[in-house]
């Protein structure tokens, strides 16, 4: 518990910049999801009449499309995954630069950009990978069930995937250390890799619950603002603030945690001299 208390001190301590940062990503999840938390969407699956393989995999997957294939989904998705790796590129740099030499510099975060993209990018592509084929197997499953003639798709899936969500955290906790151990270090990625699981093997039950308790937490708090509040506008409000403090919570985590377990010294914390 002491790294995610860590973690969401960190976020909330420099929301400014990271708030205005991720703003724009934050805003598609919004977007994504009309407002409304993931699990309160996954329980809307049986209320559409077209109820195709593509209907439940455009409401499980991460990316911003919709049914219908379209240039505007193309855009949108390509979009999507465009801005992602920018805003954590720029997020990790100005966090790399303030947790190891304290010094908060977004001039310099933009400038690096180049050394943490070669890093980002091949990161965000196999996570987004990942998360779509879970999305393509939990629309297998819903599809199945839509064929079979049973009737609670929208009450069973949400639980499916949340079951589906807790291995795929407890997978890729194992590599979750990959790019604070890349910035860091410089290792070469199949050394970062490595390093990453020899890391999480010591805490692998903690880092799991660290990266998956926050995302139930957002998920029953936009829940119960769905079910609770009528007005779409403050439910939107409040799903963009929670995914802005998922999107900052997670790159603090890995980073802060990374230091801690390797012994490296935080400066962010520490008074400059001059």
């Amino acid at each position: 518990m002491k790294g995610i208390f860590s973690a969401v001190k960190y976020v909330f301590v420099n929301i400014i910049f990271y708030g205005f940062l991720t703003l724009p990503l934050a805003l598609l999840l919004a977007l994504k999801f009309n407002g409304a938390g993931y699990t309160d969407f996954l329980f809307r699956l049986s209320e559409s009449e077209n109820k195709t393989l593509m209907h439940y995999y455009s409401r499980f997957s991460l990316l911003p499309g919709f049914e219908i294939p379209s240039v505007i989904n193309v855009f949108l998705i390509v979009s999507f995954i465009v801005l992602g790796v920018l805003t954590f590129s720029v997020a990790f740099a100005y966090m790399e630069r303030h947790l190891k030499y304290g010094i908060k510099s977004v001039k310099k975060a933009f400038v690096n950009i180049n050394h943490t993209f070669l890093t980002i990018f091949p990161a965000i592509f196999f996570l987004l990978i990942f998360e779509e084929l879970i999305a393509l197997i939990a629309a297998l499953f819903a599809n199945l069930f839509n064929v079979a003639g049973y009737s609670g798709v929208g009450l069973t899936m949400p639980f499916i995937l949340i079951g589906m969500m807790v291995l795929s955290f407890y997978f890729l906790s194992m590599f979750a250390f990959y790019v604070p151990i890349r910035l860091f270090t410089g290792y070469t990625t199949r050394d970062s890799v490595r390093y990453s699981i020899r890391l999480a093997s010591g805490s692998h039950t903690k880092t799991v619950l660290a990266l998956f308790l926050p995302f139930f937490a957002v998920s029953v708090l936009t829940h119960a603002f769905a079910l609770f509040c009528g007005v779409q506008t403050i439910n939107m409000l409040v799903s963009v603030i929670c995914y802005i403090f998922l999107l900052n919570y997670i790159p603090a985590y890995l980073m802060t945690k990374y230091m801690s377990l390797s012994g490296m010294e935080r400066k962010d914390f520490i008074p400059k001299l001059f």
